[in-house]
């Protein structure tokens, strides 16, 4: 081990760096996510019409994360729920 220590299954691995450098570069390039989001979009609002049909509840959040429940618990309750663990996530890392 040398004077820097590399945690993870490809930390330090060139090979798995020049991928991940490559994909950066091409996401910047071309910025597929407008284009990911209608997509998203679309499919979700057809589900959720479909759920809805069939009394299923179906929470459409953000444009890509999105829930169907089929317990009696409100899908509100769950989102707030995961909303919550990705804040202290994000104020972790």
């Amino acid at each position: 081990m040398g004077p820097i220590y590399q945690a993870g299954t490809l930390s330090g691995n060139p090979l798995a760096m020049a991928a991940g450098e490559a994909l950066l570069t091409e996401l910047i390039k071309t910025d597929p996510y407008k284009s990911l989001e209608m997509k998203a979009s679309y499919l979700l609002d057809g589900m959720a019409k479909i759920m809805k049909s069939n009394n299923i509840d179906f929470v459409k959040n953000l444009p890509t994360i999105s829930l169907v429940s089929f317990l009696r618990v409100k899908c509100q309750i769950i989102l707030k729920m995961l909303w919550q663990q990705m804040i202290k996530y994000l104020l972790i890392f």
